[in-house]
């Protein structure tokens, strides 16, 4: 039924409006979408992933605060991104790990603009950990690392965006624990361990 009511309301908000990849994304128990190039949210609020200045959660989408001209939207497990066409990105919710990349590890209620990142194409979220990627092809991460999921080799977690690969890259994608990077010739690099390689397996 919860399920069936979150379609209604996606349904609602896309009258008139045909979403692209980037502007819909889910979480957890939340979902976050873009309209007219503002951001929207709906669904439970335990750490403020909804943006909405509060803790409560919401049946009916509503406006993320203080962010406008929003090209892509990313939910991780309690925690959202939002990326602007100025290529600066926000993020708010749960942030324990430092998955926000706000260079503290306090859960936030309002959008934050992520310290260090400029001129970003593309942005995702997983389970409690984020990436970005610029328009000169660098791929950042923050956020837990427990797995060695941020591809740097190390177990500690990042709360600042940290540069781990610098390249031709396409695309960047986040599953629950491990992040993939897909190059412009078509190889898929994988972060999970240390950005090893994994094109030919």
């Amino acid at each position: 039924m919860k399920k069936f009511i979150s379609l209604l309301i996606v349904a609602a908000l896309s009258v008139n409006v045909v979403f692209a990849s980037g502007t819909i994304d889910a979480g957890k128990d939340f979902t976050v979408v873009i309209k007219e190039n503002k951001a929207y949210s709906f669904g439970m609020n335990t750490f403020g992933q909804l943006g909405g200045n509060n803790y409560d959660m919401s049946g009916v989408p509503i406006e993320v605060l203080g962010v406008s001209d929003v090209k892509k939207v990313a939910a991780g497990l309690n925690h959202t991104l939002v990326l602007k066409k100025d290529g600066t990105v926000y993020a708010f919710g749960k942030n324990t790990n430092g998955q926000l990349g706000i260079g503290n590890y306090n859960n936030t209620i309002i959008p934050k603009q992520v310290k260090g990142l400029s001129n970003i194409v593309d942005i995702d979220a997983g389970k409690a950990f984020s990436v970005a990627l610029d328009s000169s092809g660098n791929v950042y991460t923050f956020g837990r690392n427990n797995l060695k999921q941020l591809g740097i080799g190390q177990g500690e977690s990042k709360n600042v965006p940290v540069k781990i690969y610098s390249g031709d890259v396409k695309k960047v994608d986040l599953g629950y624990n491990h992040g993939l990077i897909l190059l412009k010739n078509g190889e898929v690099l994988d972060t999970l361990v240390g950005g090893r390689d994994k094109s030919n397996s």
